[in-house]
């Protein structure tokens, strides 16, 4: 079993290739599409989902079955092999790994090269959950247990710790006094005062103020 090493990709601009273009594809593809990815399905038919996605211009579609060549004439950065038939998965999949681009097969996860997370998004905080492809159901349970864990109080909290972490940097230029401050950040009780309806966002200058305490 493959030991796998959590990432968190920029895919702002990088071309991607899905192959298929079912439900699994648009599974698959609709974070990369959030996420601003510059993405290609090569399919001979697409599910009502992707036909909508489609329709507002949200990728290319290639509309025929993959082609040995099709990933790097794409230039792909990564490719999502989605059909409901192995052999095309895998054919894309050698393709994939001997261009040394990293490939997710759906049909077979060993076959690929990384493996795509259950994923809880409160904002800025990304949680993701795996097994590494030994139970998705269980890791689908489990997202679904710190779903719970992790409410929309988050995406707030996260969103102040962003506003004020940036002021910080941009404020203090001597290193370990902005690391003693966001030390600090992290141990104040916001969270608790937006679970307790009390929080009303920083104003720039009671950042600065402090700051000025820190």
């Amino acid at each position: 079993m493959p030991r796998y090493v959590p990432i968190m990709v920029d895919c702002e601009g990088l071309p991607i290739v899905v192959i298929g273009g079912g439900r699994i594809a648009a599974r698959k593809s609709k974070p990369l599409i959030e996420a601003g990815a510059v993405l290609t399905i090569i399919s001979p038919k697409l599910c009502e989902e992707l036909e909508q996605r489609h329709a507002s211009g949200a990728f290319r579609w290639v509309k025929r079955p993959y082609r040995i060549g099709d990933i790097a004439e794409a230039g792909a950065g990564l490719v999502y092999a989605c059909t409901n038939e192995k052999t095309a998965n895998l054919e894309a999949a050698a393709e994939a790994k001997s261009l040394n681009i990293p490939v997710n097969v759906a049909t077979s996860a060993e076959q690929g090269s990384f493996i795509s997370p259950n994923v809880i998004r409160r904002g800025d905080l990304v949680i993701s959950v795996s097994a590494s492809g030994a139970g998705p159901a269980a890791s689908r349970r489990i997202a679904e247990d710190l779903e719970s864990v992790f409410g929309p109080e988050y995406e707030r909290y996260v969103s102040f710790l962003r506003t004020v972490r940036e002021r910080v940097k941009a404020a203090v230029e001597d290193a370990d006094k902005r690391r003693l401050l966001l030390g600090k950040l992290a141990e104040l009780d916001i969270l608790e005062q937006i679970r307790a309806g009390r929080f009303s966002p920083w104003t720039e200058e009671q950042i600065d103020e402090w700051i000025v305490k820190g």
